[in-house]
């Protein structure tokens, strides 16, 4: 096996990325409040946010899991 080392060119900003992450976990919280379905919310997410479908997904499973641990608490 050979191991190639190249340097970073364009480094990346992963506090920008948490951070609209973290906007669309809460998008995804906020229409679960809304009382629409997992496929509902998913459209919402992927239309606001330019993510791929890996991070829609999580931000969808994110939201839900803090609606069933917070409830309909505004």
């Amino acid at each position: 096996m050979k191991t190639v080392k190249l340097q970073i060119s364009n480094k990346p900003n992963v506090l920008d990325d948490i951070r609209v992450y973290s906007s669309a976990v809460r998008l995804a919280f906020n229409r679960y409040q809304d009382g629409l379905s997992e496929k509902e919310v998913y459209a919402s997410v992927s239309k606001c946010f330019d993510f791929n479908c890996w991070l829609v997904q999580s931000a969808v499973y994110d939201g839900n899991a803090l609606f069933k641990a917070n409830g309909d608490k505004r």
